[in-house]
């Protein structure tokens, strides 16, 4: 039976919810951190998906996977990086998506093969950015279950890129300063 490693800091009932899309189809393993692969010593049949975790894995740990590491974003390809959601109420944005992609060593720059776009028109939170994006990666991940099971080589319908700029911890922390200007 294929396996599917999810590296993700996900609650118990997220976990479930994920479970829940796979059925009996694929044994499913969740991981909390890097050192969680030290317990496991082969990976050919299995698969590999980040997903809500600011872990970045290692080459050595990508290329255990033979080409079936993703890792899926909460955010559309304008947003790679960090902390997208707050930059989205920032920026005022009406629509966002989910990011499915390959992935490498650096963060949010494998190939894109899936992206899912949606309004969020009259959201006015992070957290309700973030909210509606776990729910619409869930939707993504019943979408493209099958190709995930039978381990089935992903390839994108369109050519979708990353835009160069990555957001940041330190540019979010950055945002989060209020400066108060006053005269006395």
């Amino acid at each position: 039976m294929n396996k599917i490693f999810f590296l993700t800091d996900l609650s118990k009932q997220n976990k479930q919810n994920i479970t829940k899309i796979f059925k009996n189809n694929v044994k499913i393993i969740f991981l909390k951190n890097i050192n969680s692969f030290k317990d496991y010593k082969k990976f050919d049949n299995s698969t590999l998906i980040t997903f809500k975790t600011n872990i970045i894995v290692p080459e050595q740990y990508i290329k255990k996977f033979y080409g079936f590491a993703y890792n899926l974003h909460e955010a559309p390809p304008e947003y790679p990086g960090r902390d997208p959601h707050h930059f989205c109420i920032y920026n005022n944005e009406k629509n966002w998506g989910v990011t499915f992609h390959k992935l490498t060593k650096y963060v949010d720059s494998g190939e894109i093969l899936y992206c899912d776009r949606f309004s969020i028109k009259g959201i006015k939170l992070p957290e309700e950015v973030l909210n509606v994006s776990y729910k619409k990666a869930l939707n993504l991940l019943k979408k493209i279950k099958d190709e995930l099971i039978s381990r089935s080589q992903i390839i994108s319908s369109e050519k979708i890129t990353w835009k160069k700029k990555k957001y940041s911890r330190k540019m979010f922390e950055k945002l989060s300063i209020i400066r108060i200007n006053y005269n006395k």
